[in-house]
């Protein structure tokens, strides 16, 4: 999930639809800027060495699915696996 769609879901129950404590917030938060962070050099290697149409493509439809994925989570350890793992258990 991107930062703004985690601030504005907040303001419409988020935390207390998923029971979230301020702290596990905070983490998925943290989460999010490591995910961003790590991935920052494989995709800038990948944008030399693949066509760029197809490698954005390709990167919006994994986005959209990654975040289509948050509607099916119900606490902080799906929310937590669907940042980290790109699954839920």
């Amino acid at each position: 999930m991107d930062k703004n769609a985690i601030v504005a879901s907040t303001i419409l129950g988020f935390l207390t639809d998923t029971n979230l404590s301020i702290a596990e917030y905070d983490n998925l938060s943290t989460f999010f800027y490591v995910g961003s962070l790590v991935s920052q050099l494989p995709h800038a290697l990948a944008f030399q060495k693949l066509p760029v149409a197809k490698y954005l493509a390709t990167m919006m439809f994994l986005w959209a699915l990654l975040v289509g994925c948050h509607a099916a989570a119900k606490n902080y350890h799906t929310l937590g696996t669907y940042h980290l793992r790109l699954f839920p258990e």
